[in-house]
Protein backbone atom coordinates (compact mmCIF):
# COMPACT_ATOMS: atom_id res chain seq x y z
CA UNK A 1 0.00 0.00 0.00
CA UNK A 2 1.18 3.31 -0.60
CA UNK A 3 1.48 6.41 1.57
CA UNK A 4 1.18 9.75 0.33
CA UNK A 5 4.70 11.76 1.25
CA UNK A 6 4.44 15.34 0.57
CA UNK A 7 4.15 17.36 3.84
CA UNK A 8 0.96 18.72 2.68
CA UNK A 9 -0.34 15.81 2.61
CA UNK A 10 -2.60 15.51 5.72
CA UNK A 11 -1.22 12.07 7.18
CA UNK A 12 2.13 13.17 6.71
CA UNK A 13 3.63 14.35 10.04
CA UNK A 14 0.90 11.59 12.02
CA UNK A 15 3.01 8.82 9.94
CA UNK A 16 6.39 10.45 10.85
CA UNK A 17 5.06 10.23 14.47
CA UNK A 18 4.01 6.71 13.78
CA UNK A 19 7.64 5.56 12.40
CA UNK A 20 9.26 7.57 15.12
CA UNK A 21 7.01 5.22 17.73
CA UNK A 22 8.05 1.86 16.01
CA UNK A 23 11.40 2.27 14.85
CA UNK A 24 12.42 6.12 14.34
CA UNK A 25 15.54 5.14 16.84
CA UNK A 26 17.11 2.14 17.68
CA UNK A 27 16.89 3.62 21.22
CA UNK A 28 13.70 4.83 21.83
CA UNK A 29 11.51 2.52 19.04
CA UNK A 30 9.19 -0.05 20.32
CA UNK A 31 10.93 -2.08 17.69
CA UNK A 32 14.41 -1.68 19.30
CA UNK A 33 13.51 -1.69 22.91
CA UNK A 34 11.71 -4.87 22.22
CA UNK A 35 13.63 -6.93 19.70
CA UNK A 36 17.38 -4.99 20.29
CA UNK A 37 17.11 -4.29 24.31
CA UNK A 38 14.63 -7.08 25.82
CA UNK A 39 15.13 -10.07 23.77
CA UNK A 40 18.70 -9.33 22.57
CA UNK A 41 17.88 -10.21 18.99
CA UNK A 42 19.24 -7.58 16.84
CA UNK A 43 22.05 -5.21 17.34
CA UNK A 44 19.63 -2.59 15.18
CA UNK A 45 16.48 -1.90 14.13
CA UNK A 46 15.53 1.26 11.57
CA UNK A 47 12.79 2.48 9.93
CA UNK A 48 11.54 5.20 7.71
CA UNK A 49 9.92 6.13 4.54
CA UNK A 50 10.88 4.89 0.66
CA UNK A 51 9.84 6.76 -1.93
CA UNK A 52 7.90 4.91 -4.82
CA UNK A 53 9.74 4.99 -8.09
CA UNK A 54 7.88 6.73 -10.96
CA UNK A 55 5.52 8.89 -8.11
CA UNK A 56 8.21 11.76 -8.21
CA UNK A 57 8.73 11.44 -4.38
CA UNK A 58 4.85 11.92 -3.99
CA UNK A 59 4.40 8.10 -3.06
CA UNK A 60 5.80 5.58 -0.97
CA UNK A 61 6.22 2.89 1.17
CA UNK A 62 6.94 2.81 4.55
CA UNK A 63 10.08 -0.05 5.67
CA UNK A 64 12.07 -1.59 8.41
CA UNK A 65 15.45 -2.94 8.70
CA UNK A 66 17.02 -5.16 11.12
CA UNK A 67 20.40 -5.94 11.91
CA UNK A 68 20.51 -9.87 13.37
CA UNK A 69 22.08 -12.98 13.20
CA UNK A 70 20.98 -15.38 10.95
CA UNK A 71 19.90 -17.82 13.52
CA UNK A 72 17.47 -15.49 15.36
CA UNK A 73 15.31 -14.66 11.90
CA UNK A 74 12.38 -16.50 12.48
CA UNK A 75 11.86 -15.12 16.17
CA UNK A 76 13.00 -11.64 15.43
CA UNK A 77 10.16 -11.42 12.80
CA UNK A 78 7.71 -12.98 14.88
CA UNK A 79 8.52 -10.24 17.70
CA UNK A 80 8.52 -7.81 14.90
CA UNK A 81 4.83 -8.77 13.70
CA UNK A 82 3.98 -8.55 17.73
CA UNK A 83 5.13 -4.87 17.99
CA UNK A 84 2.77 -4.24 14.96
CA UNK A 85 0.07 -5.57 16.38
CA UNK A 86 0.47 -3.45 19.73
CA UNK A 87 -0.37 -0.42 17.52
CA UNK A 88 -3.92 -1.70 17.25
CA UNK A 89 -5.81 -0.84 20.60
CA UNK A 90 -7.40 -3.80 22.37
CA UNK A 91 -4.33 -6.11 20.91
CA UNK A 92 -2.58 -8.65 23.01
CA UNK A 93 0.61 -7.07 23.17
CA UNK A 94 -0.70 -3.78 23.99
CA UNK A 95 -4.29 -3.33 25.24
CA UNK A 96 -4.27 0.27 24.95
CA UNK A 97 -2.36 0.53 21.36
CA UNK A 98 -0.97 3.93 21.02
CA UNK A 99 -1.91 6.35 24.08
CA UNK A 100 -1.89 9.99 23.98
CA UNK A 101 1.41 10.13 25.96
CA UNK A 102 3.48 8.04 23.70
CA UNK A 103 2.19 10.56 20.66
CA UNK A 104 3.31 13.33 22.89
CA UNK A 105 6.44 12.24 23.37
CA UNK A 106 7.22 10.88 19.77
CA UNK A 107 6.12 13.94 18.50
CA UNK A 108 8.31 16.37 21.01
CA UNK A 109 11.58 14.27 19.49
CA UNK A 110 10.80 14.98 16.26
CA UNK A 111 10.20 18.81 17.03
CA UNK A 112 13.60 18.53 18.84
CA UNK A 113 15.07 16.88 15.93
CA UNK A 114 13.34 19.73 13.70
CA UNK A 115 15.16 22.66 16.18
CA UNK A 116 18.42 21.01 16.65
CA UNK A 117 19.07 20.70 12.88
CA UNK A 118 18.60 24.76 12.26
CA UNK A 119 21.39 26.59 10.73
CA UNK A 120 22.95 29.28 14.03
CA UNK A 121 20.90 31.77 14.59
CA UNK A 122 17.58 30.67 13.34
CA UNK A 123 14.44 29.59 15.61
CA UNK A 124 12.09 26.80 15.74
CA UNK A 125 8.68 28.36 13.90
CA UNK A 126 6.10 29.21 16.54
CA UNK A 127 3.83 26.47 15.63
CA UNK A 128 4.42 22.61 14.92
CA UNK A 129 3.48 20.69 11.61
CA UNK A 130 3.69 17.87 14.30
CA UNK A 131 0.77 19.57 16.52
CA UNK A 132 0.77 20.34 20.02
Amino acid sequence: MLFRSQRKDPDYYPMKVMNHLLGGSTLTGRLGLRLRDQLGLTYGVTSGFQSARGTGGREGYWVAGITLNRDNVDQALDEFRKVLDGFVPGGPQNPAGVTPEDVADARNALVGEQAGALPPGLKPAARSPYGG
